[in-house]
């Protein structure tokens, strides 16, 4: 895939617009806001803190396909200049449980990539307290 427009990109943000998402925003992050081709879609998901919820969103959009989602309360996820340093904990669904870890950032993966000429793109809003802002 590569970009929001590309068509199998657009079939599973479809999808995921179907999802209850009142509460929580959801951004794209990652290789797909970033005009180079990528397998998979990064989401984050932001908003107050109900584990059963995330859990259910969490598994619903693996159910999709090819999204690669993760949850935080921390607002700055999408700082990945070369001069911010910092750690955030994060979570991801693993086996149906929430899996925290601690990234420290820039992360390497960010490091390498900036190395071979990659740049990453913006994030952008999707679902702004569980409504769909992006079309």
């Amino acid at each position: 895939m590569k970009g929001l427009q590309d068509p199998q990109c657009q079939a599973k943000l479809e999808k995921l617009f179907q999802l209850d998402w009142t509460g929580f925003d959801v951004w794209a992050v990652g290789g797909i806001v970033s005009n180079w081709e990528t397998p998979d879609i990064d989401l984050v998901l932001l908003g107050e803190y109900d584990e059963q919820r995330i859990v259910d969103l969490m598994v619903a959009v693996k159910q999709i396909g090819l999204i690669d989602m993760f949850y935080t309360q921390d607002s700055r996820f999408h700082r990945h200049d070369a001069i911010y340093r910092d750690k955030q904990r994060s979570a991801q669904i693993k086996k149906g449980k929430l899996e925290w870890n601690t990234l420290l950032f820039p992360t390497v993966k960010y490091k390498m990539r900036r190395k071979k000429g990659f740049y990453y793109g913006e994030p952008v809003q999707l679902i702004q307290n569980g409504v769909q802002i992006y079309l």
